[in-house]
């Protein structure tokens, strides 16, 4: 029997850390772990169940490929990949060809932080009449560190935005420290059925 979550202490406790390392010839070497939130690990362990286990690493690959472009998936771990009632803890080294592209004696990195994908629209209507349900609760928390080369710079500052409302959060806070970039960013939709008056 499924039972109704009392809180969202599994939701908020839910993060990712991941780690590049930018090689001078513009490859990238990509360490990642992350605790997935019961929605994320429920879809992980749903899609390995279908494939036998020695097909999980081609699997994975062709999912990291996807993300990353010119990917080679190096090794993986998974912890509670079998308890259902605890989160799923994984982890990935992945190495990747031609993240940066050459220009002189530059490396041009086209996003140095990972997008966002939030895939369904919220409240895009201009005049509602029914109420909207904002679906499954999203909770993110992700820590991206880039380390540039040896002796590397960079024009770019990251950004920082705090933006709360009843509805959610999202926080983005970035820092540039000892030749790496670090970015933090948080989102936090509960969910809620919105009335139209709201």
């Amino acid at each position: 029997m499924e039972l109704l979550p009392q809180d969202f202490g599994l939701w908020r406790a839910s993060v990712e850390t991941q780690e590049r390392v930018l090689t001078p010839g513009g490859d990238l070497q990509v360490h990642q772990k992350q605790v997935l939130d019961p929605d994320g690990s429920e879809s992980l362990r749903t899609t390995l169940q279908r494939v036998p286990k020695d097909q999980h690493e081609r699997v994975l690959q062709m999912a990291l490929s996807r993300q990353f472009g010119n990917a080679v998936l190096e090794r993986f771990s998974f912890k509670n990949l079998a308890e259902a009632t605890k989160p799923l803890d994984w982890g990935y080294h992945l190495q990747v060809t031609g993240y940066a592209t050459g220009e002189g004696s530059r490396l041009i990195v086209s996003e140095p932080l990972p997008p966002l994908g939030i895939s369904k629209e919220l409240a895009s209507l201009s005049v509602r009449t029914l109420p909207l349900a904002t679906g499954g609760t999203l909770s993110l928390h992700n820590i991206f560190r880039l380390k540039l080369p040896e002796g590397a710079r960079t024009d770019f500052r990251p950004p920082s935005v705090e933006l709360r409302s009843p509805f959610g959060e999202y926080t983005l806070t970035g820092s540039l420290k000892g030749g790496a970039l670090t970015f933090e960013r948080t989102v936090w939709i509960p969910f809620q059925v919105i009335l139209p008056a709201q």
